[in-house]
């Protein structure tokens, strides 16, 4: 033990050594333990040794008078050589004994009780209690006096008296939390320091609890029986726990410990009755400081800037030195430190600039963003609003010294470098909470930093998307209850928000145009048990299928009744299994269903039984999919632990069931999914590697194309679409790159037919693609992604046969050479197949604020809906009007530019709220103008949608 050491150590052999240890850090993390344990081993060892431990509003422990009498008094007991000369002292003076009496200062006292009659019994040849090691002093909880100007005198003549004495064997061992009246006279090079937060406390909480729970196994009846029947209480497992939640504060082990023995007083109400019981509650128990952090937080409260500065470190997203604290807010450091001196028992303050403030205990950030326990100190949620503020001016005026350059990392100051990481962040938490003045300002400064930020591919790009994206989201930042009534739709749990210019805004354009271009309504919730994976409308539109955990359901659309689960008799009651994806075949027979354990059911609905089971897979499911022709189903899984080059097997037989295995295509035989019976049993399917006379080794037919698909096999697929004429596959990947295959490529042999052929590889988004969607008019595909962004990609050269009803709903309807095309965004003659003969990305999706794993793209191709773990599913309207746009180029180098970068990237019209945790899943009704969400709140939802020209089909 590093003070045992130091304590122990020959004066006369170290004259180097510090006369004075002090061992700071924040409440609770056991600086008064570990000064009972000096004393106590000090004793044990024989080595002379008096204390003192401060308490504040305890007392005479809190007032510093009674120092000196006190260790006086210890003194006279553990070094008898003293006594003479203390009582010498005391008769000489008997105001040295009585408070304040005849104008005795503490230094006095202390010098005439404590040093003098010390260093004269060692002067005197007389004190045989050294022979151990030093005389030690212990004060404790130094911080805890009342007196802070007698506090500062003791450690100033403390150190006076080592100076005029440096050979005396005595030692002082201080700990107190830092605080500045402290910090200002301790931090001096004849003093050692110790800082707690060094040090790593889990081992000696750890061994502090099983102390406590060893000695309360022995003494209680009721916790022996429990061990008797079912073995050792605590289990390693719930200690573990227990330790990680008390964060290293010996005052929340103790106060937890006692609850869990039932040795604090309750109301007698409810409350559990034996410590096993009241063990899994302790784990949300806070560590009732609350009374400490408000007298503490009240001896800066009275200064300027002190609730900015106390919201500011309770609501950034990483610790700020208090010169990025400054800056952050637009203040002057001093102000800071001004704020943070008198508040060191709770807030760790470095001596540095370049070192970051932190919170003592964890528990301070949740006494502050919580009303009821600070109250006045309560951090409110708008400050979110002015964080975020203040990182967009910290970035605009970083800029404006240097214009068209943005600053390498490397060189940034904190302040900016935590605004452009977390800008953000803040205005995602400040949802609802704009007013209109902050929804200005927050435009004007990003509209100011666009007009800065360099025009150069790479990092300079990238800001430029993000201040977009941030412009995009600010509508949907609005105080929702603020909001005129044309711009939302409220129910109890539901709610929507339209973008202004969905709305007419004067008396002429509401003459002529009365109605949104929008508008959206909840028709049922839907409710589950667990989370909601999944939704999948049925061809008819007639039923909704939910995946959730251990079963797939099925409701009408119309009345929101369930008719049916799915739930197979081999999954385990009350386990984990959930049904990822699902697919209802064209006819509204058979559903297809994908769950965790890495099996394909085939159910029989009106049967509810399973038909067919696909099991074997290596990998995760992630998604399937019929055709829309019903002739394939295909499946994706994300495999990570193959090694070594796998080959495509194929057969020769029709292909009609396919599956994607990390980007390796594998066909399968015939199934009748129009039949009464579905044949697809486990001998029909092939896998790489299974050895038959039907089959074909691409690797040795085709090793050229079998080496490129082979290339990307860890890619990790999530999605997967089917082109409307069953001929292309789209995939979606971890690895952000979409793939797309030709299925049926040409042949030269009408006998023996190609493998399917990787076409294209999609590059553009920043994170991995979570779904992909064809348009039934098969001319652009949708991809949702991580980095929160939707992408338009127009593949329109495949020529892509739009789906049957696609054609006939749009025949009375034929398109000119002057129609809009969503693919392009702009006026242009149709000719598929012609023209480009490359995929490219022609419009970004932007709103989302967190990331987006679901998409769907309505039937007449106008309309996108994504759902995001921002908690909101966001529409979009590829048609709308932008005459100011360029759109028909694809997004190059060459065409970089805050105008050609801005206008390609499309707001939302509208968001829908309501769902509390993400939404996983969305889904368009083949017919008709329901939608569907799915969510981690165990919700479905299904709802309708009005347009005011809903019967054009856009392609």
């Amino acid at each position: 033990m590093k003070v045992t050491t130091w304590a122990t150590s020959d004066i006369s052999t170290d004259p180097d050594e510090p006369h004075i240890l002090w061992m700071h850090g924040y409440v609770g993390c056991g600086k008064s333990a570990i000064s009972q344990e000096v004393c106590d081993r000090s004793d044990r060892q024989g080595r002379p040794v008096v204390s003192f431990f401060f308490f504040r509003n305890a007392g005479d422990r809190s007032k510093i008078w009674r120092l000196a009498t006190t260790l006086a008094s210890q003194m006279a007991t553990v070094i008898p050589e003293t006594k003479p000369f203390i009582l010498a002292a005391v008769q000489a003076n008997p105001a040295l004994t009585r408070p304040d009496e005849g104008g005795v200062s503490l230094v006095a006292r202390m010098r005439r009780l404590v040093y003098m009659p010390f260093k004269v019994s060692v002067e005197g040849g007389g004190v045989k209690g050294l022979g151990q090691g030093p005389f030690l002093i212990v004060l404790d909880g130094l911080d805890e006096c009342d007196d802070k100007e007698q506090v500062q005198e003791l450690i100033d003549d403390i150190l006076l008296f080592f100076e005029e004495n440096p050979s005396l064997p005595l030692r002082v061992f201080i700990t107190s939390r830092v605080e500045q009246h402290i910090q200002s006279r301790l931090d001096v090079p004849g003093v050692r320091l110790d800082n707690l937060v060094d040090h790593c406390s889990d081992s000696d909480i750890s061994t502090f609890l099983e102390v406590l729970f060893d000695n309360e196994r022995r003494r209680n009846p009721v916790i022996r029986a429990y061990v008797r029947q079912h073995g050792k209480w605590p289990t390693v497992s719930d200690k573990e726990k227990l330790v990680k939640h008390i964060g290293g504060s010996f005052i929340f082990a103790s106060s937890l410990f006692k609850y869990i023995m039932g040795l604090t007083t309750g109301d007698g109400s409810g409350s559990p009755t034996t410590p096993m019981d009241r063990l899994p509650l302790t784990l949300n128990m806070n560590p009732g400081l609350d009374g400490l952090y408000t007298q503490t937080l009240a001896r800066s409260e009275h200064l300027p800037h002190f609730l900015h500065v106390i919201s500011t470190i309770a609501l950034l997203e990483e610790p700020l030195p208090t010169s990025g604290i400054a800056e952050l807010l637009g203040i002057s450091t001093y102000k800071v430190v001004d704020v943070l001196v008198n508040l060191q028992a709770i807030i760790q303050v470095p001596g540095t600039d370049d070192i970051p403030v932190t919170l003592c205990h964890t528990s301070l950030r949740d006494f502050l963003t919580t009303k009821s326990r600070s109250h006045r100190y309560f951090a409110q949620p708008q400050h979110h609003v002015h964080l975020f503020l203040r990182c967009l001016e910290c970035e605009l005026e970083h800029l404006r010294r240097t214009p068209g350059v943005l600053i390498p990392p490397s060189k940034r100051s904190r302040a900016l470098a935590y605004a452009l990481k977390y800008s953000m962040k803040h205005l995602a938490k400040a949802e609802s909470l704009f007013d209109q003045s902050d929804w200005d300002s927050s435009i004007q400064l990003c509209r100011q930093t666009l007009e800065l930020l360099p025009l150069t591919p790479g990092p300079g790009l990238d800001r430029i998307n993000e201040v977009t994206r941030i412009m995009a989201v600010l509508p949907w930042m609005m105080n929702f209850g603020s909001l005129p009534s044309d711009l939302k739709k409220e129910e109890t749990d539901w709610g929507a928000l339209y973008h202004p210019t969905q709305v007419p805004t004067t008396t002429a354009a509401a003459t002529a145009k009365r109605e949104k271009l929008l508008d959206v309504g909840l028709v049922h919730t839907l409710r589950h048990d667990s989370v909601v994976a999944c939704v999948k409308f049925s061809a008819d539109g007639e039923f909704l299928a939910t995946g959730c955990n251990l079963s797939a359901q099925i409701y009408r659309t119309k009345t929101g009744i369930k008719t049916c689960t799915l739930v197979h008799e081999t999954m385990p009651a009350g386990g984990e299994n959930y049904v990822r994806c699902l697919s209802f075949s064209p006819c509204g027979k058979w559903l297809a269903t994908g769950a965790e354990d890495r099996i394909i059911r085939i159910w029989n609905i009106e049967r509810k039984s399973i038909q067919r089971v696909l099991e074997g897979h290596q990998g995760e499911l992630y998604d399937l999919s019929f055709s829309l022709d019903g002739k394939m189903l295909l499946w994706a899984t994300c495999h990570q632990d193959r090694q070594g080059p796998v080959g495509v097997k194929m057969t020769q037989r029709s292909s009609i069931v396919l599956a994607v295995l990390d980007n390796v295509l594998e066909e399968m035989r015939d199934i009748d999914v129009d039949g009464d019976d579905l044949d697809l049993s486990n001998d029909s399917v092939r896998r790489a590697g299974d050895e038959s006379e039907d089959q074909m080794d691409v690797e040795h037919d085709n090793p050229e194309k079998a080496t490129t698909i082979n290339n990307d096999l860890d890619s990790g697929i999530a999605s997967i679409a089917i082109s409307p004429d069953g001929r292309y596959v789209a995939a979606g990947s971890l690895d952000n790159v979409i793939r797309l295959w030709d299925l049926r490529p040409p042949s030269s042999s009408k006998k023996k037919r190609q493998p399917p052929v990787l076409i294209e590889r999609l590059k553009g988004h920043k994170d991995g693609v979570y779904n992909v969607s064809f348009a039934k008019n098969g001319r652009f595909l949708v991809s949702a992604s991580l980095d929160k962004d939707l992408r338009v990609w127009d593949v329109a050269h495949l020529g892509i046969v739009p789906a049957p009803e696609s054609l006939s709903s749009s025949s009375s309807l034929a398109r000119g050479a002057g129609d809009r095309d969503p693919a392009r965004g702009n006026d242009w003659p149709v000719t598929a197949g012609k023209g480009k003969q490359k995929s490219c990305c022609t419009m970004r999706l932007v709103g989302h604020w967190d990331y987006a794993p679901a998409v769907a793209v309505s039937p007449n191709g106008r309309w996108v809906v994504s759902g995001s773990k921002d908690l909101g599913a966001m529409w979009w309207d590829l048609s709308a009007e932008d005459s100011s746009s360029s759109h028909g180029e694809p997004l190059t180098t060459s065409t970089l530019g805050v105008a050609a970068v801005t206008k390609r990237d499309r707001e939302a019209v509208c968001r829908v709220k309501g769902h509390a945790n993400t939404v996983l899943s969305v889904d368009f009704s083949p017919v008709g103008n329901m939608w569907a969400t799915a969510s981690g709140d165990g919700k479905a939802r299904i709802c309708e949608s009005s347009f005011t020209f809903l019967n054009v089909f856009i392609y």
